[in-house]
């Protein structure tokens, strides 16, 4: 949730600090009625299970930030036009409990745990900031359709066959979590925007997507990656400041020594002794 707190915060620079309401009894909502920014961090005492109540702020709710398995209906946010930042993690939707999210005209950062009826993304007009949990394979079709993306951040994956982005994205940071990706990554962007890349425990990705990444890169983070021998493709990519490899992530001692010499930031526990 670290990276989550880290764009609300970045959020509320722009935006301007909101009321937050830190457990919200339902009886306490009408005397909010007059807040502009309301953000809601956590929801209880809520019997019937929606987010029904929140009605009466519909119209001045511009943040709100869900983590609660007992919701099944959050239909009604579908009304809140001015919402800008959207987290929900909740519990299984039930039928006619989503949200048409066509009316969310000026969402731009959506985070939630995949659940039907929530994971309309792609209807989503403004939307720059996704981050997803536990995608179903339709992910894929999503990412293909959303050129406007910026920030993708796809946590404990599972396996997603492959990834392919839209012409013309505007892909500026992609992470990727415990996921299994056979088919690589496709159609990555090299214009000068994708200056990110972070990959915590992802298997059986080719060696061919690791050397058709564009030269834009400038972070390089690689978590639990396994032996990944020579890694000559690092040092094909001018444009990196940047290079940490975590946990269980190993390159040749070789390729590490070229990269401490060419890279302003490199890390890389596993082989330091070797470079000592």
């Amino acid at each position: 949730m670290t990276k989550t707190r880290d764009e609300i915060a970045r959020y509320q620079s722009e935006v301007g600090p909101p009321l937050v309401i830190d457990s919200l009894p339902i009886r306490d909502v009408p005397s909010f009625e007059a807040t502009q920014n309301v953000q809601v961090l956590t929801i209880m005492e809520n019997p019937t299970r929606s987010l029904d109540f929140l009605d009466p702020l519909a119209e001045r709710i511009r943040q709100l930030v869900v983590t609660n398995m007992d919701i099944r209906d959050v239909s009604t946010v579908a009304k809140f036009s001015d919402l800008r930042y959207l987290s929900l993690f909740i519990g299984k939707i039930r039928k006619n409990g989503g949200f048409d999210a066509q009316r969310l005209r000026l969402l731009k950062t959506y985070a939630f745990r995949w659940e039907e009826g929530i994971a309309n993304v792609a209807e989503l007009p403004s939307l720059t900031s996704l981050m997803v949990e536990r995608p179903k394979p339709r992910l894929t079709d999503i990412i293909e359709g959303s050129p406007n993306l910026r920030n993708i951040d796809i946590r404990t994956a599972g396996k997603i066959e492959s990834l392919t982005f839209p012409s013309g994205s505007e892909l500026g940071d992609l992470s990727i979590s415990k996921a299994k990706l056979p088919g690589g990554l496709h159609n990555i962007p090299s214009h000068g925007s994708f200056k990110r890349l972070t990959l915590q425990s992802v298997d059986k990705m080719p060696l061919s997507t690791f050397e058709n990444l564009p030269s834009s890169l400038e972070t390089i983070v690689l978590e639990d990656g396994g032996d990944m021998g020579e890694a000559q493709w690092l040092l094909n990519l001018d444009g990196l400041k940047k290079v940490l490899l975590i946990g269980n992530t190993r390159i040749s001692s070789a390729t590490a020594s070229q990269l401490k010499e060419k890279i302003p930031e490199f890390t890389a526990p596993q082989v330091r002794n070797l470079l000592e």
